[in-house]
């Protein structure tokens, strides 16, 4: 009897600051040089060169940008305040969320909605009865300044009866 144990090897690429010695980025590669990491782990991490902590993470498979569970594929933080200001969903590389919720959130250091964009396999899509697929906030306010209806990555107009939006 044999038993065969298929096994994935993983190598990670660093790139060092010449002049402190601190790591700047790592990137996990698996053995077809992809993107790749075993668990619910980064394969792409950069770091803040003054912190050291991480700014921008980025989950791959192997076959794309790609987390699951409901979980942002790439986040970038503002080191200074420690707030993530970006978000984005993505599933075997392309931009997408089920559920109605944004695929692409941006915020800033403070943790104000900036933006927000819906997507579904890999195109700007919201239904238009649910809401525009795009929105744009004020920094100041936070309400809403601006909208966009995207129906599978075309433009459409606004409908005549949308929903409120409190602008």
């Amino acid at each position: 009897m044999s038993i065969e144990i298929e096994t994935k090897i993983f190598s990670v690429e660093v790139d060092l600051d010449p002049q402190s010695g601190k790591i700047k980025e790592e990137r996990w590669l698996d053995n077809n040089n992809k993107f790749n990491r075993l668990g619910d782990l980064p394969a792409v991490i950069q770091y803040c060169a003054d912190t050291g902590q991480p700014k921008y993470r980025r989950w791959h498979n192997g076959q794309g940008c790609h987390r699951s569970n409901d979980r942002p594929s790439t986040i970038v933080t503002d080191t200074s305040s420690g707030m993530d200001i970006g978000l984005s969903f993505e599933i075997l590389g392309q931009s997408h969320r089920e559920g109605d919720k944004p695929a692409f959130i941006l915020k800033t250091p403070e943790g104000q909605l900036e933006e927000e964009g819906y997507w579904k396999d890999g195109n700007l899509h919201r239904d238009p009865e649910l809401g525009p697929a795009r929105l744009f906030y004020s920094e100041r306010t936070g309400k809403v300044t601006g909208f966009e209806y995207w129906v599978d990555g075309v433009q459409v107009p606004t409908p005549k009866e949308k929903p409120s939006l409190d602008i």
